[in-house]
């Protein structure tokens, strides 16, 4: 399966937990070199974003649902 905007994934975040959410962005982002899956969360964690990084918007959502995560900490996807 090809991962597209809209995908419901299970991811591993900073953080080390495991959570679950809709990719919103797939690509790379600024001064990064591995591609990253910018992910909506389904429930908030501490710590996490908007889906901005580094002063650039890469998705919009609320503060706390937003997570960066390196393609390898990709765990499921489903449709």
């Amino acid at each position: 399966m090809d991962l597209e905007l809209g995908h419901q994934v299970r991811i591993m975040l900073p953080s080390g937990r495991i959570s679950t959410g809709t990719i919103s962005f797939l690509g790379y982002l600024q001064g990064e070199a591995e591609l990253q899956l910018g992910v909506e969360l389904q429930t908030p964690d501490p710590g996490l974003h908007d889906g901005s990084h580094k002063g650039y918007s890469y998705f919009e959502c609320k503060p706390g649902y937003g997570a960066f995560v390196p393609f390898h900490k990709l765990l499921m996807v489903w449709e």
